[in-house]
């Protein structure tokens, strides 16, 4: 809602106008075409978070000079991976579905009545 808003459409939606002035916007109400009052943020709004990717930052990276020493069977048995590999199978690193897994896949019968 650029520009003021009414008493009226401040009345209707001002829980959506308390949020956008937590935000760090500045809301202005008018009467008729007066602007009155001003909703403004008390504190600062505060910055976001981003989030991060973080989990293996301690892991050194690794580059192809690890595999120098490697023949080619070994490099394409690496590549392929194993039977519990998680990038590999659908379920993660099971080789079977957990119940938990498939019973949203399931569609239900109706039952006879």
């Amino acid at each position: 809602m650029p520009g003021p808003v009414t008493i009226h459409a401040a009345k209707t939606h001002l829980s959506v106008l308390v949020a956008r002035a937590e935000a760090g916007e500045t809301i202005v109400i008018a009467r008729g075409n007066t602007p009155v009052p001003k909703l403004v943020p008390l504190h600062p709004p505060a910055p976001v978070k981003r989030r991060t990717f973080g989990c293996l930052a301690h892991l050194d990276l690794v580059g192809e000079e690890a595999m120098e020493g490697w023949s080619e069977a070994e490099i394409t048995a690496w590549e392929a991976g194993h039977l519990g590999d998680p990038l590999r199978s659908p379920w993660g690193s099971c080789s079977t579905p957990t119940p938990a897994l498939v019973w949203p896949l399931q569609r239900r019968r109706p039952t006879p009545r």
